[in-house]
Formats: structure tokens, C-alpha cells, sequence
């Protein structure tokens, strides 16, 4: 197979068991010997209808695993429907086997970092490592919940992603601190196995689920050990604080809902259990037919302790 000098629009280029689709269009100049290297202008590459790379310079060679060289606009539908914008690569090594570094932004705040992916695999697995001076969060905005000098690693593939996170955390109510965490996403949400504040009170752990299919909704389990509730209780909420416990240790179950559709309402609810016996559910509701109107408020206490008889 020998070309030079060709405009196509769609090529169409099989070897078994994969199918290499480039659309849009390309140009080839000059191959070096009887196999063709393509040498992209304006040019789409879908992988398993997953990766899509347009509108850089680059060459790729019809051989082999497919040598490469590609400066490439990607972007991966799966972390596209979660606020990643569309990544900026420099790219080497081959289909089977990319290696590259990306550049990109998250909520519209840049981040940098590395990747390698197997784009001839079926699932397109990769392997990637981000870096961000400052990113605040989509979600939950009146939290305006603030990472800021963090990493993040993301293995596996488009539909099953599992990522890791070291960062500086600060927000509205949630206590501010160093995080590292865990978890997986999938296409419609993420499950969080382990996440570890160390805040100014003392050590969190949490687990749960967020789910963005339709309306964004938050389940989640926190828990400590004598963390002191004064050194991490929102300066707003200060007024309160002869109301709670000095220390928290146990549990507190924290569910949110940003439209619960059933009753119109944005929600929280809090399940406090503490290890001394002490019980609080908190109930927070705000209708969105009158957002204006305050907060709803429903809360039970109970206090369960032992006594030593003999």
C-alpha cells in the first residue's frame, strides 16, 4: 500500500479483531516506504466510540500497534458529564501503548498532569495523575467547597474510574483540613469507599455515595473519635455552640438533596449517634416553589446512658 498526496474525508482502516475509525478530514503527504504515515491537519479519532482527539498536528503510521505522535484535543465522554472540560495532549508511543501530558480545566479552573491509555483495548483502559493549585466544586455550591494545592490520581476505564485525592479542603460547613480519599466513578455518580480529614479538632473519616444522574444527592457517614466540635464549628454557627456536645465521637450519618422532587424541597438530613448514648435527628428543608421562605427545621433528641447497680 503506497499513497502520498491524498484528502479524504473518512478513512475507514481495518485490522483485525479492531476497527481504527478517522473522520473529518486528513492529509497524506509522502510516505516513507510501501506503508503510509498519516500525517493529521484536522483530524477525529474515535476509539470504541469513547476517546475522540481533533484539530492538532500530529502523525500516526498504518502498522503495527500504530507508532504515533499527536498533539490532540480529547475528551473521554464519561469524565466530560462530570465538569471536565476537553484535555489538551501531547501524545507519543502507539495506540496499543499512549503515554502523554494533558492540560485542562475542572469546574473552569486549570489543572496539569500525565496519562497513559490502551486505546486498542475494548474498555480503553488508562492510567492518569493531575495537579491543581485551586478548583472550587460544582456541587453544593452555596458550600463553595475550595481544593486547593492537590493531587489526583484516575485509573481504569471511561465508565469505572478509580481515583485518589490528597488536597487542602475549606468550605462553608464542612470542616476545613488536609483530605485524602478514595473512591470510584462510574457514569452517573461516585462511590467514596474512604475519605480522612485532619482538621484543626482532630481526625473525620467518611464514606458514602454522590449520584448525578438527575438531581445531585449526597449519602454519606462520618466519623470520629473525641474531635472537638468548638476547634471545627462554623464561625455562623458559633452561637449554638452551648447546644452540642464539647466532643464528637461516634457517627454522623449526613444525606442531601439538592431537589427532592417528591415533596419540591432541597434537603439535609443528619443522624447523630454518639458513643455515650446520645441521639440527634435534624431535618432541614427549604421548598423551591418559595425559595425565599426559611429554612424548615425538625429535630429529636435522645439520650440513652447506663447505670451500675449492685
Amino acid at each position: 500500500m503506497s499513497v502520498s498526496d491524498v484528502s479524504a474525508k473518512v478513512v475507514n482502516f481495518t485490522q483485525k479483531p479492531k476497527t481504527l475509525f478517522i473522520c473529518m478530514t486528513l492529509q497524506l503527504k509522502k510516505p516513507i516506504g510501501a506503508i503510509p504515515k498519516l500525517y493529521f491537519y484536522g483530524v477525529g479519532l474515535d476509539v470504541s466510540h469513547q476517546v475522540f482527539n481533533s484539530r492538532r498536528p500530529g502523525d500516526i503510521r498504518l502498522q503495527d500497534d500504530y507508532p504515533l505522535n499527536l498533539q490532540s484535543d480529547v475528551t473521554i465522554s464519561a469524565i466530560s458529564k462530570v465538569y471536565f472540560s476537553t484535555l489538551n495532549a501531547n501524545l507519543h508511543g502507539s495506540l496499543k501503548q499512549t503515554f502523554g501530558t494533558v492540560s485542562g480545566e475542572y469546574n473552569n479552573y486549570p489543572f496539569t498532569g500525565s496519562l497513559v491509555a490502551q486505546g486498542l483495548s475494548d474498555d480503553t483502559p488508562f492510567d492518569a495523575s493531575l495537579n491543581f493549585g485551586h478548583i472550587v466544586l460544582p456541587y453544593a455550591s452555596e458550600q463553595n467547597i475550595t481544593l486547593t494545592d492537590g493531587k489526583i490520581t484516575a485509573k481504569g476505564t471511561p465508565d469505572n474510574i478509580e481515583i485518589r485525592i490528597l488536597t487542602e479542603l475549606s468550605a462553608k460547613d464542612i470542616p476545613n483540613g488536609k483530605y485524602t480519599g478514595r473512591g470510584v466513578i462510574t457514569d452517573g455518580g461516585m462511590t467514596i469507599s474512604r475519605l480522612t480529614a485532619k482538621t484543626q479538632g482532630g481526625t473525620l473519616i467518611a464514606d458514602g455515595t454522590m449520584d448525578w444522574s438527575g438531581e445531585y444527592q449526597l449519602d454519606a457517614n462520618l466519623y470520629g473519635q473525641k474531635v472537638s466540635i468548638n476547634d471545627i464549628l462554623p464561625l455562623q454557627y458559633r452561637e449554638y455552640k452551648d447546644y452540642l456536645p464539647k466532643t464528637f465521637s461516634g457517627s454522623l450519618g449526613v444525606k442531601y438533596f439538592y431537589l427532592d422532587t417528591a415533596k419540591n424541597q432541597t434537603r439535609w438530613q443528619f443522624n447523630l449517634a454518639q458513643k455515650d448514648g446520645e441521639m440527634v435527628d435534624v431535618s432541614l428543608a427549604q421548598s423551591q416553589k418559595k425559595p425565599n421562605l426559611p429554612w424548615q427545621i425538625d429535630a429529636k433528641w435522645q439520650k440513652f446512658g447506663s447505670r451500675k447497680f449492685t
